[in-house]
């Protein structure tokens, strides 16, 4: 799991079929930067100076509209009730208040390429791969309507033309631990950042070009 006094940083980069590389920054929030957005929305004290600070790193970086950014809420798969702690809070007020606590920030409107709603473990689905998507998609709107309202409107105002949901697994997991791994749902994210993430142009026009972007 992610400490909660500090913000996980993965770097890496993604090679497309014409061997381009896409460099990306993936930004992992603990779960306690959700508790304390919630406790800020809510107007509840925040006793917790490291997770005051945690929050306030997370609020300035979402802020910063140098680099383009893709926003993942991931929504596991039957867990829509599921507790996160002794408040009997669950996973759907966390989103909920979340999106709300973005929305006032204006974060969805400086610089976003795209806001997705991933749907983690849906290999317990009861359908087959090729009818995830939609599967998953119904699961949203069924048990989490206000957050998928919400966000929908969210988005709609901040200019943000690509929010979808998506479903997302390794393939067949037995048991917490065994893997048959499968694609066909990696590939759909894996599309999702390359289209979404610019490569860096090559020759003497692409130089160029790069060195006004810059």
């Amino acid at each position: 799991g992610t400490p909660d006094f500090c913000i996980q940083e993965m770097v890496f980069s993604l090679r497309d079929e014409h061997d381009n590389e896409h460099s990306l920054a993936f930004i992992d929030l603990a779960g306690e930067v959700f508790r304390a957005m919630y406790r800020k929305k809510k107007n509840i004290p925040e006793d917790n100076y490291v997770r005051q600070q945690v929050l306030q790193k997370t609020l300035e970086y979402l802020q910063d509209s140098t680099n383009k950014k893709i926003h993942f809420f991931i929504v596991a798969y039957g867990e829509e009730n599921k507790k996160w702690d002794d408040d009997d809070l669950t996973m759907q007020n966390y989103l909920e208040s979340t999106m709300q606590y973005l929305d006032e920030n204006e974060i969805l409107r400086k610089g976003t390429n795209g806001v997705y709603i991933l749907v983690s473990k849906c290999d317990n689905m009861s359908c087959s791969i090729e009818e995830r998507q939609k599967c998953a998609e119904d699961y949203i709107k069924e048990k989490m309507p206000n957050f998928y309202t919400n966000m929908k409107s969210v988005c709609k105002n901040a200019g943000v033309r690509d929010f979808e949901i998506l479903p997302f697994s390794v393939g067949d997991v037995f048991a917490q631990k065994l893997c048959r791994f499968n694609s066909d749902n990696t590939d759909i994210v894996l599309d999702k950042l390359i289209l979404k993430s610019p490569a860096p142009r090559s020759g003497f026009i692409g130089s160029f070009i790069n060195w006004l972007n810059s």
